[in-house]
């Protein structure tokens, strides 16, 4: 069940949502699923996350400065964006813009959008493949994974849908906030 709580952070938010869901082909239950997995619709939720930081951004920047290591090592706002993806899609703003509503779901959005190219064959369009397709579920797991989301059980390099994501629990909560947000707007919230 989705907290009162949530569902009018969603009122206060839904214009930033609709047109982020409009520009980047994102079904907006699926916004809404991320937002509420990833910060519980805390608009300043940030996370330092030092595995990231050891993983890319130290190796992308060895002389960086620690302020900068955890800046790009955090992740941001209502849908978590990490301050170097932030950075690798073109926002050239402080990160602490990422905290504002607005602007976080833009940029979470334009990861949501790159990752549903990535894995939609150029398609672009995450709907196209439905939520629950192995496609659709790709750009989920890796929103919050990166490319080594899923186990290879029988090592053919494909990802069969009966195949389970490393993160799954993360991907099946996603889904089921998705699932309960898609009958609140349609409901007419």
């Amino acid at each position: 069940m989705i907290p009162q709580l949530w569902q009018d952070k969603f009122r206060e938010y839904r214009p930033f949502i609709q047109a982020a869901s409009i520009t980047h082909s994102i079904p907006q239950e699926i916004i809404c699923g991320i937002i509420s997995q990833e910060s519980a619709w805390n608009p300043w939720s940030m996370r330092y996350e030092p595995a990231f930081t050891d993983r890319y951004v130290i190796p992308a920047y060895p002389k960086s400065s620690p302020t900068f290591r955890v800046q790009h090592g955090s992740s941001w706002g209502l849908m978590q964006i990490m301050g170097l993806v932030a950075r690798e899609l073109g926002c050239k703003d402080n990160l602490l813009y990422l905290l504002l509503p607005e602007i976080g779901i833009t940029w979470g959005c334009r990861k949501l959008a790159a990752l549903s190219k990535r894995y939609g064959a150029g398609k672009g369009r995450i709907e196209e493949y439905g939520t629950r397709g192995v496609l659709g579920q790709d750009v989920i797991a890796s929103f919050n994974q990166g490319n080594d989301r899923w186990v290879d059980e029988d090592a053919d390099g494909v990802h069969d849908i009966n195949e389970r994501y490393r993160n799954q629990d993360y991907v099946s909560a996603v889904l089921g906030y998705a699932d309960e947000w898609s009958r609140i707007i349609g409901g007419g919230i």
